[in-house]
Order: C-alpha cells, then structure tokens, then sequence
C-alpha cells in the first residue's frame, strides 16, 4: 500500500494543477482591461443575467476575453456557472444538453447558440489515469466545483479569464492576464502530465499560438515537439476536428510553419515521412492552398473540409506514383490514390463521402493534366470541376509547367 501512495504521489501528485494559483484572484476593473460591457454579445449576457436573476454565478469565460484582449474579435462566447446542467435547461426553453465527457448545455436565443458550462471540480485521480495509462485521451467525469477548480481546469492561462458584467471586471486565478498582456503561450499545470491527460492538447497549442502570434513558453515548446507521438493514442475523428479548426479558422499558413518546425504533419500524415527522406518540395503546393483558405476565411467565404483533405494528402499521393506519371493508366491512378486514402485515414479520419469526393478531384486532375484524349464535354459537366479547377490552379501556382493548362481549362469554364 505505501509503495502505491508513493507512486501515485510521484506520479499524480496534484495532477500538475498547482501551477500558479493565486491566494486571491486578480481583479482587473474597466479602467485597467479597457473593455466594454456593451462590446460583448448582448444574447451571452442576457443568459448571465437570468442565471443571476436564478441565484445562481455566472460569467463569460476563455476565447472572448482572450480575444478582445488580443485585439481581435470574438467567433464564440461561453458562459459559466455553478447551476448544473438539468438546472439550465430548466431555465432556458430552447436549449439541449450535448456531451459525455462533460456535458455542457447548447442555450439558443434568437437563432444564436451559446454554450454554457457548469463549473467544473477538482481533477482526479482517476482522470488523470484514464488518459495516461488506459489509452482513453480527454476522459473525464462529471464533477463540478467552483470558479477557482474550474480555472485550473481550463488548458492554457490566457483561457482561464473570467468576466463579470456585473462589477466589469475581469478575475485571474493563473496569471493569464499577464501572459496576454506579454504574448506568451503558458500552459496550466504539468505541461507533461496535462498533455498524457489529453494529446490534442499538443494541436491546441499549435493552433493558439498560430492564432494569436503568442510565443510558447519554452517548457510547452519542448513537450510539443518530444511527445508529439502520442498523438497516435488520439481517435481519428477528433483529429480530423482539430485538423480543420487549424487550418480552417484564418492562420493556417502559420499553423503550417508551426506544424512544420515541430514535426507534427508526418505524425498526423504519414506519409510525409517518405517526402522529408526524399527532400520532396511539397511545402510550396502546402502553402499556397492554406494561404487561399485564409483570404477565403477573412472574407467571409465557405470551405470545404473535403477540399482541404485533399490538399493534405495530394503530395503524398503524387509521391506514391510512378516515376513517369504521364504514362500510368486511369484504373492504377485511382487505385494508387484509393490506397493512399485508407492508410493515412488510419491516422486521421476520412469519411466514405470524403473518399468519393477526393477521387473526383483527384481523377479530374489526371483528365485536365495527363489525358489528351479527353472528353472535354464529359469534363466540364462534371459536378466536381469547379473544385478540381481550384485544386488546378493552386498546382499551377508552384508549377511553372501548369501554368498554361490551368489558363486553358479557364478559358473552357468561362
């Protein structure tokens, strides 16, 4: 019995959540943080008020400070709060309750979602041994404490800020108002320990700091690149999540020099592996798709997660092709590519609706590049060529030798 206390005080310890705890939280009044009442989503702080109108706390919490305080504007605002989740859908009509890990309550007002979370408790024991050593990532129980547990709770500092309309002040437990007002990147608690407890956690740190331009402090910035492997622990549904939500959210060409400098696309993608070895030149084709997909972004427009995909893995699919690609027949051509879908979709998911669409594109590549027998007619009525035509032009943004098909197939879709 003293042997395992000794190794679950060894290990577990306080789960890596002493961190820097305050005594007394900091408190940051309108004169200090500069911020606004009337700034922030009218439908989150009607949800608040009716909370306190309930007796019960609640505040907006994590990226909507964070970002007013980076000076950029918010995409989601979430609320916290010590009422349960069977206590908000209560109060609020139209709401619905989603998850399992932790459930949190989906509040709708005007056509708007807002997510509302009860606080939660104290990590345990428990939590931390389902993610390090039963291989189950991001498993945690329903346990629900107060505003200080909750803070600990949360990932990285500069989440971990809570404000209060009521007084307009903004409460730090975790220094993470500095660390914003310093564009650092600093993890709460064990940067080892939090992230066996959830991998993903690895990616988020990518995507804040491509996000915000904040500098990982240099512990998180180790960890990062020597335990990227267990990200191979990780579902590859969530991962795909994450995939997009780095390259789908407005700083995917920094999100790709991240994931560049840290080694994490061959852990995400195999079979970048082979290209590295083989010195490949595929960061070109990366970067321009990517920095498409941010001006797409910024300007309001859709994307494809498909599309991107496709992207993702057109180097190591070309790569996969014989040596003198002009000659190979159609029928290899899609087998290679199936082949090359099922295995990096071992990693990353890939939908059957996904394999379809990728084919297409894939194959009208071949038709617009390879075939000079090809059906013209056939092509331009396809239900894929427009996105073919866009994955063409990306190709012929890097490749000088495209340059001319891409502007005949133009002049063919005007």
């Amino acid at each position: 019995m003293q042997a395992l206390q000794e190794f679950l005080q060894k290990e577990i310890g306080c789960l890596g959540l002493k961190y820097r705890l305050s005594k007394q939280p900091k408190y940051y009044n309108e004169e200090s943080h500069q911020l606004k009442l009337e700034d922030f989503n009218k439908a989150a702080l009607g949800i608040i008020e009716t909370l306190h109108q309930k007796g019960f706390e609640a505040y907006l919490v994590g990226g909507c400070i964070r970002d007013w305080l980076s000076q950029m504007m918010p995409k989601d605002y979430d609320v916290v709060t010590n009422a349960r989740p069977e206590e908000i859908k209560k109060i609020f009509r139209r709401s619905h309750v989603i998850g399992r890990r932790f459930r949190i309550v989906h509040v709708v007002v005007h056509g708007e979602v807002i997510e509302v979370c009860t606080f939660r408790g104290k990590e345990t024991w428990l939590d931390y041994m389902m993610g390090r050593f039963l291989l189950k990532p991001g498993y945690s129980n329903n346990t629900y404490g107060g505003i200080e547990t909750d803070a600990l709770r949360r990932d990285f500092s500069i989440n971990a800020l809570y404000y209060d309309p009521r007084t307009r002040s903004i409460i730090d437990f975790t220094g993470g108002y500095d660390d914003i007002m310093q564009k650092r990147l600093v993890m709460i608690g064990s940067v080892k320990k939090r992230f066996h407890q959830d991998p993903v956690r690895i990616l988020r740190a990518i995507r804040f700091s491509a996000k915000t331009g904040y500098e990982m402090e240099p512990e998180l910035k180790n960890k990062v690149l020597t335990m990227a492997p267990i990200l191979q622990t990780v579902s590859p549904d969530r991962l795909l999540v994450e995939v997009v939500k780095l390259f789908y959210q407005g700083h995917g060409h920094k999100s790709l020099e991240l994931l560049e400098s840290n080694s994490l696309m061959s852990i995400l993608y195999p079979g970048y592996k082979t290209l590295k070895i083989n010195k490949k030149p595929y960061l070109p084709f990366l970067t321009a798709a990517v920095s498409r997909a941010d001006k797409r972004f910024h300007a309001g427009k859709n994307l494809s997660t498909t599309f991107l995909i496709a992207v993702l893995l057109w180097p190591i699919f070309i790569e996969s092709l014989p040596d003198n690609v002009a000659k190979i027949k159609l029928h290899d051509y899609i087998k290679i590519g199936r082949k090359v879908r099922k295995e990096q979709s071992k990693v990353v998911s890939i939908t059957k609706k996904m394999h379809d669409i990728i084919e297409d594109i894939w194959v009208l590549q071949y038709h617009m590049t390879f075939n000079k027998r090809v059906n013209k007619h056939r092509v331009v009525m396809h239900d894929r060529v427009r996105a073919a035509f866009d994955f063409l032009a990306i190709r012929a943004q890097v490749d000088e030798g495209l340059a001319n098909i891409a502007l005949k197939w133009h002049n063919i879709l005007l």
